[in-house]
């Protein structure tokens, strides 16, 4: 038997990476933002990579700063154990 829901156990051991997903960044709140990895597979031009900033802008526009940081480069971070 499992102390908690399934959600709680999704919530804290999977992540998502992706590159282009606007339903991921506009569902945020139902998933959290914590299981949310964005990635530009540099160096692969089939990837976001070199206008990785572009790409950045307009996928989260309107996303408030401290979330944009987090699931671009905040979430992996904490997930590796690396410091930025």
């Amino acid at each position: 038997m499992i102390e908690a829901t399934p959600s709680y156990y999704l919530k804290r051991q999977a992540h998502a990476t992706f590159m282009w997903d606007p339903m991921a960044v506009r569902n945020r709140d139902l998933t959290g933002i914590e299981c949310l990895l964005w990635g530009n597979d540099y160096p692969h031009r089939e990837g976001s990579f070199p206008y990785y900033r572009e790409w950045i802008d307009k996928q989260f526009a309107g996303v408030p700063d401290a979330e944009i940081d987090a699931i671009t480069s905040g979430n992996a971070a904490k997930l590796f154990g690396l410091e930025i």
